[in-house]
């Protein structure tokens, strides 16, 4: 089967059982449900194994949004997972609703050699909203980006001292990691670079009345990096600290209009990445 989805209701209910769904590809799951699109319903699944399927994300399950709701809409019990591969992210379940975790019950369910660029059993929002799969093999498991490491080939320099309208040293750089302490890595070939798979990051000073970033103060991940811009700082003398801030962009084309549209901070991601003492070159009134 080659297909968008394998299936999607509103407001319905699907009971499968003893069924084996296997070799087919569906480009945003085989169960689709966003109650944001008004896409709900029960699934019911028993004894039934999913076998060598691929998709972009959530090979099997993918729910973007379940609302807040004591009611479960997905009952999982005594099936298989075995060899199903997302090119993007979760191999077999894609979860990024606050409450999806409270809404989906899984019981006696095995998960097989399944792979996925990032999550290759499930790709969630984070760590705490974790529904419980019993997979004892974290490395299988990735979330939404959580915080960022400094990378020891990059420049060392912790604090440094400039004037007012000078720019950082170039060289620093950071890698990012997920809730379970995986690396994310990026796109590094433009052949592959699609806009909606960058992590874009915004750079800022902790004190924006005295002291701000300007130039290039936004940037995205390349490869297995975040290399920090080259910004320029201008402000009153003193010490400050510049952060990164993560951002999610969404893209919605429409004919040959592309619209990209700011859906909400992904997470917020401080750091303090340099100590800034801005002596009095040009202190300016910010």
């Amino acid at each position: 089967m080659y297909a968008d989805t394998g299936a999607f209701m509103y407001l319905s209910y699907i009971y499968i059982y003893n069924t084996n769904v296997s070799n087919s590809y569906f480009k945003n799951g085989f169960l689709y449900m966003d109650e944001r699109k008004k896409l709900s319903g029960l699934y019911t699944i028993h004894d039934s194994n999913f076998d060598n399927n691929t998709s972009e994300s959530g090979t099997i399950i993918n729910f973007p949004h379940l609302y807040r709701d004591p009611d479960i809409l997905l009952h999982v019990s005594n099936c298989t997972f075995t060899n199903n591969t997302a090119s993007k992210f979760g191999g077999v379940i894609y979860s990024m609703g606050e409450f999806n975790y409270r809404r989906m019950n899984f019981t006696n369910c095995h998960f097989n050699n399944n792979h996925a660029k990032f999550g290759n059993i499930i790709y969630n929002l984070s760590k705490d909203l974790l529904p419980n799969l019993g997979i004892s093999n974290l490395n299988d498991i990735s979330t939404i980006p959580s915080y960022f490491e400094k990378d020891i080939n990059s420049n060392s320099i912790d604090d440094i001292s400039i004037l007012s309208g000078e720019s950082i040293p170039e060289g620093i750089m950071y890698k990012l990691y997920d809730g379970f302490h995986n690396q994310m890595y990026f796109p590094h070939k433009t052949s592959n670079l699609q806009f909606e798979d960058l992590i874009f990051f915004n750079v800022e000073t902790n004190d924006p009345y005295n002291a701000i970033a300007i130039g290039q103060t936004q940037e995205y991940c390349w490869d297995e990096v975040c290399k920090f811009p080259p910004v320029t700082v201008i402000g009153n003398p003193g010490i400050y600290t510049l952060s990164l801030k993560i951002k999610s962009f969404v893209i919605t084309q429409n004919a040959n209009l592309i619209v990209i549209k700011k859906e909400y901070v992904l997470v917020l991601i401080y750091v303090i990445v340099v100590t800034l003492i801005l002596k009095d070159n040009f202190a300016m009134n910010l």
